[in-house]
């Protein structure tokens, strides 16, 4: 439903009983912005002497419906294929087997190989040594050696920085205790 003024509905129904046909009407008024009845029966003329420029504004009142049909299939089609996004997600989400495990389940067990876990360093190797609390700094020594195959060699860890020459210090002296890292220089 189309919004008209007072004034355009004046103006239709005048020229409705002087034998205008009220499509006609509206679209000398569109034609024209005025509501000048001497204007408006000059353009209804010349749109009744030229049926071209009728047919013209039909035809880009089509494109127009057309183009807007064309949005609305695009949009329609692109919420489809989101919808078939969605739907696989849902489906993979489903397939995927999902693996809860309650807090009180899981019970901590003391490590398998030892009391203390250490990565060495050395150049761009790295390992990592299980030892005891109560092994010394020289038992990591030989692991290191034989780890490595290096046979001279300087230990240092960086929390808190200090550099490993007492092989009589054990692991848990040495600052290595649950875990700690070595660089070999």
């Amino acid at each position: 439903m189309e919004f008209r003024t007072k004034k355009e509905i004046q103006v239709i129904n005048s020229l409705k009983e002087k034998g205008f046909e009220e499509d006609i009407i509206r679209r000398a008024l569109k034609r024209t912005n005025s509501y000048d009845e001497n204007e408006l029966v000059e353009c209804i003329a010349e749109l009744l002497n030229n049926p071209q420029l009728i047919d013209e504004e039909e035809k880009e009142k089509q494109r127009l419906l057309d183009q807007i049909k064309e949005r609305k299939l695009e949009q329609l089609r692109e919420k489809e294929y989101l919808e078939r996004i969605k739907q696989r997600i849902a489906e993979s989400r489903l397939d995927k087997p999902k693996i809860m495990v309650e807090e009180s389940e899981v019970q901590k067990t003391k490590p398998v190989f030892g009391e203390c876990t250490v990565k060495v360093r050395y150049e761009e190797k790295s390992v990592i040594l299980h030892l005891n609390k109560d092994d010394t700094v020289e038992v990591l020594r030989n692991k290191v050696k034989d780890a490595f195959s290096i046979k001279n060699f300087k230990m240092r860890i960086f929390n808190p920085s200090k550099e490993l020459i007492n092989d009589s210090e054990n692991m848990n002296e040495a600052g290595l205790v649950p875990n700690g890292v070595v660089i070999i220089e």
